[in-house]
């Protein structure tokens, strides 16, 4: 239970720091829990930095931190291959189709004191950019909104969760790191190749070792599976 505590408090602390969000608890547990001044659940949660989808062209990352002055750490691929045995992303059909292997994740602390509208227009006027957003994780659509670390307050979400899970235990992903009490899930719409889809997280952050967030796209009209990647979200955490 410990290790929940600070697994909610981490991401509670981390939203604060990017100037949006709310507590993914209820008022009255997430004070008891030490967290101080929580909100209500109900806006979004979750902020994993800022993402950019680079353009075709070639060269695309360099053009696109020698535009904004960006150092080389500043910069890095948002998704990777699932597991060590799967196949690197340029070599994944559908990884590719969706564009995961252009996508790239900005430190935000790279772009300086800005709101997040001001931020995703500097990065979308930045040459060698062809989309940009910010990475939220819980969702703002009500019909996905989940306020319980394990989705166990939305049945359609629990329902999606159910079925990413399947296709990560099937491509390698051990059930066990799954469904481990430590182990947040989160459903939100994002955009992938111009198109909207359910992407599906699966995140451990323990502490004193590394985070790892294993993602699954879904289409929204049909669940099906459409992709599966680990996102490196959190390299830039101390």
């Amino acid at each position: 239970m410990l290790l929940v505590v600070v697994l909610a408090g981490g991401l509670i602390a981390l939203d604060r720091a990017h100037t949006a969000t709310s507590a993914s608890l209820a008022p009255q547990d997430a004070q008891s829990r030490g967290v101080i001044n929580a909100k209500p659940c109900g806006t979004q949660l979750g902020f994993a930095g800022y993402s950019v989808a680079l353009s075709t062209a070639p060269n695309a990352a360099r053009t696109l931190r020698t535009s904004l002055g960006l150092a080389s750490s500043d910069l890095a691929p948002e998704f990777l291959p699932l597991t060590s045995a799967a196949p690197a992303l340029p070599a994944d059909p559908a990884a590719r189709q969706w564009g995961l292997d252009r996508m790239q994740v900005v430190r935000a602390q790279s772009l300086g004191q800005l709101s997040t509208g001001a931020v995703v227009a500097k990065l979308q006027s930045a040459a060698g950019v062809g989309a940009v957003e910010p990475i939220w994780l819980q969702s703002s659509d009500k019909r996905y909104l989940s306020c319980d670390y394990k989705l166990k307050d939305n049945p359609t979400d629990q329902a999606l969760a159910a079925t990413a899970r399947q296709a990560l235990i099937t491509r390698g992903v051990s059930a066990a790191s799954l469904d481990d009490a430590g182990t947040m899930e989160y459903v939100s719409l994002r955009h992938f190749a111009g198109r909207e889809l359910l992407q599906v997280a699966f995140v451990r952050r323990p502490v004193g070792a590394p985070s790892v967030a294993y993602v699954v796209l879904l289409g929204i009209d049909t669940p099906t599976v459409l992709a599966t990647a680990r996102a490196d979200w959190y390299r830039w955490e101390p």
